[in-house]
């Protein structure tokens, strides 16, 4: 084909024919790129380095989160009878472990495990720490065994003296075979047991100066029980039923003769009769005094 003839093909223009990249021979055009230059454009640059900003971040997030859930604190509520480190000691949760793994229910298993614990609650506070939330029992007696006390609550609950923590002067309860036989952490199965307790809960609710008269409550293995008075031990022959009415007379007798007697020239007292109290003073007859006159 000549030279003239080539200029004068179809499609085919001078601007065609001064830039040969503009058509393949075919008369189709031929389109440029970036890509083919080697060149990339500036606002792809930016998204691709605002895009790889994004992952650098989201991986230090992730670093900041992970070190941010592991455990740097442990709280305690309801502690009474014992001291929070002892709490912590037997909760036995491992600082710097990563929140999430930390079992609570093998926590408070741990917890339970304490007989003073009645009930425990364990919980995850986010991002780092755990509350404890303790619900202890509360000994209402006392009783002795081989030398050694040991308290009660008002389940029957056998609970260990604890030395150095909150000290009790609580009233011995004595006359349960029974109790000697139940271990710590164990609960008195016997009726005399909580007729003892709802005698005590009945001097409390007659009068505080009344529970705090009472030492000690003898079941005699069911016989007439038999209370001792927390001054000089005088015997109370106080019988089974009718608690509230007797602890009544008995607040009024001690305020209006005993007092002035003194409780050192007292023998006994008796509350097993419905209209009258019997006592015997030393070196005196035993002598009735009518209850309703009181």
């Amino acid at each position: 084909m000549r030279p003239e003839e080539n200029d004068r093909m179809p499609g085919r223009t001078r601007r065609d024919r001064d830039d040969p990249d503009r058509a393949d021979g075919r008369g189709e055009p031929v389109i440029r790129t970036a890509v083919k230059q080697g060149n990339i454009p500036s606002g792809r640059l930016w998204a691709l380095g605002g895009l790889g900003g994004l992952f650098i971040a989201a991986f230090v997030m992730s670093l900041q989160w992970k070190d941010a859930g592991r455990i740097a604190g442990v709280s305690v509520e309801g502690a009474v009878h014992f001291s929070e480190k002892g709490i912590l000691a037997r909760a036995d949760i491992p600082m710097k472990a990563l929140l999430d793994t930390l079992s609570l229910g093998a926590v408070r298993e741990r917890l339970l495990s304490h007989p003073y614990v009645r009930d425990a609650r364990v919980t995850r506070l986010y991002p780092d720490a755990v509350s404890i939330g303790i619900v202890e029992r509360i000994p209402v007696a006392s009783f002795m065994t081989n030398g050694r006390i040991r308290y009660l609550d008002a389940e029957g609950v056998v609970l260990p003296y604890l030395p150095g923590e909150v000290p009790y002067d609580l009233p011995v309860i004595s006359g349960i075979p029974e109790l000697q036989r139940t271990r710590v952490g164990e609960a008195v199965d016997n009726d005399d047991f909580f007729e003892a307790v709802s005698i005590l809960a009945a001097a409390l609710e007659s009068d505080t100066s009344v529970y705090r008269l009472i030492s000690e409550v003898d079941m005699k293995n069911g016989g007439d029980v038999l209370l001792f008075s927390s001054e000089v031990a005088v015997p109370i022959i106080f019988g089974r039923g009718e608690a509230e009415r007797k602890f009544t007379i008995l607040r009024t007798f001690w305020e209006k003769f005993v007092r002035e007697e003194g409780p050192e020239n007292l023998k006994y007292i008796d509350l097993r009769y419905s209209d009258q109290v019997v006592a015997k003073w030393n070196n005196k007859p035993r002598k009735s005094f009518n209850a309703s006159s009181m």
